[in-house]
């Protein structure tokens, strides 16, 4: 076989490897968004889904502090999960997080009455989560 066969050869097999590498790449690809971040995704808004319409439901019927107590407990979910997150996230995220973080903490201690009337709803361990979440936030560490 001639040298310039060879050559040829190795070459098309060489973008025909890369070619089955690319596709089996995007295969993957599509395979991992199918089945582990659409069903995510499809619980986190139907959760999201599921508050708002208790929210509104309990807005309609007049029971404005029941809708209080489900955003708190709802804010406290937010706040657990990205205190948990934050060694995770990157720099400007981590800032925002810990700006937020600490308003939420000023303004629960300013309006301290207004949250101690939801607490008996709520788990003493979640409020214990929250409380420490708040007094010394894991993304303010990292945002400095």
């Amino acid at each position: 076989m001639p040298p310039i066969v060879k050559r040829a050869l190795t070459f098309v097999l060489a973008v025909i490897g890369a070619i089955a590498i690319f596709f089996a790449g995007a295969y993957s690809s599509v395979y991992f968004t199918n089945r582990v971040l659409t069903p995510r995704l499809g619980l986190q808004n139907l959760a999201e889904l599921v508050t708002d319409s208790a929210l509104l439901s309990a807005l309609d019927a007049g029971n404005v502090e029941t809708a209080r107590a489900l955003l708190i407990m709802d804010e406290d979910g937010h706040l657990i999960g990205l205190d948990g997150l934050a060694p995770n996230l990157d720099d400007d995220l981590a800032k925002s997080t810990c700006k937020i973080m600490r308003g939420v903490a000023k303004r629960r201690t300013d309006n301290a009455a207004k949250y101690a009337a939801t607490e008996p709803a709520s788990d003493p361990d979640v409020r214990k989560l929250v409380t420490a979440s708040l007094q010394n936030p894991v993304a303010c560490a990292r945002a400095k």
